[in-house]
């Protein structure tokens, strides 16, 4: 029953364009793990850097909550794209905003734009928060029955979790070999010292890189979901209905294309008889 479940939900197109999407869009989760020591670097103290950490998290706490209200807003008004669109907007916003943190606002007098900073984290951790509550999770529950949405959830995590994590040791290897940055001298390093600005420089050229292109792929997969959530949503539902009418452990005991054309059958029926 659990291979027939793993190959039930590995066949599903909806899970896999948001499996690649997540593999993707974790990356520049795990690069902004470097976010505390960038801001050393720059010269802010140890409880400066911590708190503009902290800032960035309570704004993706709360952007969370944000995406999931839209995400139910937008279903309502767009059941086939709504929830996909806004994800889409999430990830759109991260793009300048990260533009902006890491290019656009002055490095060299960092310590004196600190509110700047933190204003400019608040922001980008409300808006690119969205993905997981307002389509991710959602979809997932939509487009397999009910005793198979354990299994997806989990599928999911062990897929984005194994491979993501690649986004951290990315960074580095990028900062050092792509822009110069040396990460024994960036620890050694004195706040006030061009060395340290330097370094703050190519890490984060380097967060850049493992933020913007990843976002970007990120972009072009939730296009592809258009293109299969209403047909994975709509057999899901057939699929339930079937369930409903048999025994829960009928899902599996079925080839899919048998189940698709009896679960279709029964939707007929029950339909014409209403």
């Amino acid at each position: 029953d659990y291979l027939r479940t793993v190959a039930h939900v590995m066949g599903i197109a909806s899970f896999r364009v948001i499996v690649l999407q997540g593999i993707v869009g974790s990356m520049p989760w795990n690069a902004l793990a470097y976010l505390t020591l960038w801001f050393q670097l720059l010269g802010f103290t140890d409880v400066q850097a911590s708190l503009m950490k902290a800032v960035f998290s309570l704004g993706t706490s709360v952007g969370a909550l944000l995406g999931g209200i839209l995400g139910d807003i937008a279903s309502a008004l767009f059941p086939d794209s709504g929830r996909i669109l806004v994800a889409q907007t999430s990830v759109v916003s991260g793009i300048p905003l990260s533009i902006l943190l890491f290019n656009g606002l002055p490095q060299d007098a960092a310590t004196k734009l600190v509110p700047w900073y933190g204003m400019t984290l608040a922001v980008m951790g409300l808006s690119v928060s969205w993905c997981a509550a307002s389509c991710n999770s959602p979809v997932f529950a939509d487009i397999v029955p009910p005793e198979m949405r354990t299994s997806i959830y989990a599928f999911d995590r062990a897929f984005e979790g194994a491979v993501g994590a690649l986004g951290t040791p990315l960074v580095g290897l990028i900062a050092q070999h792509g822009f110069g940055m040396s990460l024994e001298k960036a620890y050694q390093s004195d706040e006030s010292s061009r060395a340290s600005i330097a370094d703050a420089k190519a890490l984060s050229d380097s967060l850049l890189v493992m933020l913007v292109y990843p976002w970007t792929v990120c972009l072009a997969f939730y296009m592809l979901l258009h293109l299969y959530y209403k047909k994975d949503r709509i057999k899901a539902k057939r699929q339930t209905t079937y369930l409903d009418a048999t025994s829960p452990t009928a899902l599996l005991e079925l080839p899919a294309s048998s189940l698709s054309a009896r679960s279709f059958s029964l939707s007929a029926r029950s339909f014409s008889s209403t």
